[in-house]
């Protein structure tokens, strides 16, 4: 099966290369790498693209990420969600750029990808992607940014997450008070439910509070 599957991998139709890329995967050989690498440097349909992506994210190391990286910039938002999912499991440190670009995407489906993804990470690169994010147009894009932010434990993350907490949307506003209540050390996530007078009051007396992580 698994010398049926690498061969089928240059099938002329694309429903068998893409069997033969989720078998390979379930078989979970690391002996198919090379060829799954070779395969998605060849293939121009798209489903089979996302389907060797996956597969080779499961059975291939760091070396594979410069046959990844070029599809993050493929037109099909599927293949570059895909490749930004691949190169999370492969390298994360080689990640943050990429994961920056993709937060500014055309697609709103691939920025809200890009900033679950970006849950995965902490510190500076946590801090810089949250920070550009939480302006995003896509309220679900801002709320994930007010947990990235958080995750970051920076200081400066702050005052971002308290304008966030003043957001027109309720889950921007509840997903930043859960970001608060992390960096502050206590539950203030009863600011969501205030009125928006309130709620400028209580915020304006949670930015005097210090941290306590």
């Amino acid at each position: 099966l698994f010398g049926f599957s690498v061969r089928e991998l240059s099938a002329p139709d694309a429903a068998s290369r893409l069997r033969a890329a989720e078998r390979l995967k379930a078989l979970a050989h690391e002996a198919a790498a090379p060829a799954v690498a070779a395969a998605l440097h060849a293939e121009t349909d798209s489903a089979v693209q996302v389907a060797l992506l996956n597969t080779l994210a499961t059975l291939a190391k760091v070396e594979a990420v410069p046959v990844v990286t070029p599809r993050l910039t493929s037109p099909v938002p599927e293949v570059r969600i895909a490749a930004l999912k691949a190169l999370m499991t492969l390298d994360v440190t080689q990640a943050g750029p990429h994961l920056a670009a993709a937060m500014k995407d055309p697609n709103r489906v691939v920025r809200r990808r890009a900033s679950l993804l970006a849950l995965n990470l902490s510190g500076p690169e946590a801090l810089l992607l949250g920070a550009d994010a939480i302006r995003d147009g896509d309220a679900e894009v801002r709320a994930v940014a007010a947990l990235v932010l958080g995750a970051s434990g920076a200081e400066k993350a702050k005052h971002l997450l308290f304008a966030a907490m003043r957001d027109g949307d309720e889950r921007v506003r509840k997903a930043a008070s859960e970001a608060v209540s992390r960096l502050l050390g206590r539950d203030v996530t009863n600011v969501v439910g205030l009125d928006a007078a309130e709620r400028r009051r209580e915020v304006r007396r949670l930015s005097t509070v210090p941290s306590k992580p």
